[in-house]
């Protein structure tokens, strides 16, 4: 599926658009345009997840501990905060955000 992801929800057909929306009743969600675009955008942060963890060998993030997951966390949200007054948008920052968000949930979850 990653290699399938269009760089906008808008570039999917419309029956594409029905099978992440199927996708959604299956996990029990009301299937709107708005969760399935939401959806989407945890789907690409996955994409990144998957490419990296394949560059680097293995899930590194389980090697570290929460304080340097929070940092990466705050380093991306200051890289975020900095570019929007200065243009320069990067999207992989934000789905970075999210996966980081991840890995720290996940850590203090166990």
């Amino acid at each position: 599926m990653a290699d399938d992801l269009k760089p906008t929800w808008d570039s999917y057909s419309p029956h594409a658009r029905i099978t992440w929306k199927k996708a959604l009743t299956e996990l029990g969600f009301e299937p709107t345009d708005t969760l399935a675009e939401q959806l989407y955008t945890f789907c690409r942060a996955m994409q990144i997840f998957v490419e990296r963890t394949e560059e680097l060998g293995g899930e590194l993030w389980k090697e570290v501990d929460t304080d340097d997951t929070a940092h990466h966390i705050r380093h991306k949200a200051q890289r975020l905060y900095h570019r929007e007054g200065h243009g320069g948008f990067d999207p992989d920052d934000a789905l970075d955000l999210i996966n980081y968000a991840c890995f720290y949930l996940r850590q203090k979850e166990g």
